[in-house]
């Protein structure tokens, strides 16, 4: 399977599991997508499959940010490293339903309240 993610994350993380990562959560807005870059990683290092987790997290909306953090809260005993590697640049002028400027709130608002 040719990299159909070449984004920085996709490939921090891929980097962090080659070097035994014990357990890497994917915080992803589209969980469909989320597998899929799953399955591309697995191809990479498939030593690892029980390490990939899927969790959904929408930056757009704070009650998603507030569940994803909750879940954090409970089911993790400690995060050692954590990669913010999301933003968006939109060509429209759009609010989201918290009220915010959907650029600002994913790029720094959302990120800040995580």
């Amino acid at each position: 399977m040719a990299d159909i993610f070449p984004s920085l994350g996709y490939f921090h993380a891929l980097h962090l599991l080659k070097n035994n990562l014990s357990r890497l959560i994917l915080a992803v807005r589209n969980v469909k997508k989320g597998n899929d870059v799953k399955q591309s990683m697995l191809t990479k290092v498939p030593n690892f499959k029980e390490t990939i987790e899927i969790w959904q997290i929408d930056l757009a909306d704070f009650e998603s940010v507030k569940a994803f953090a909750g879940c954090v809260n409970r089911e993790l005993d400690r995060v050692d490293i954590f990669v913010a590697n999301t933003g968006i640049a939109a060509e429209t002028w759009r609010i989201t339903k918290d009220g915010y400027q959907e650029v600002l709130q994913i790029n720094v608002i959302a990120t800040g309240l995580l």
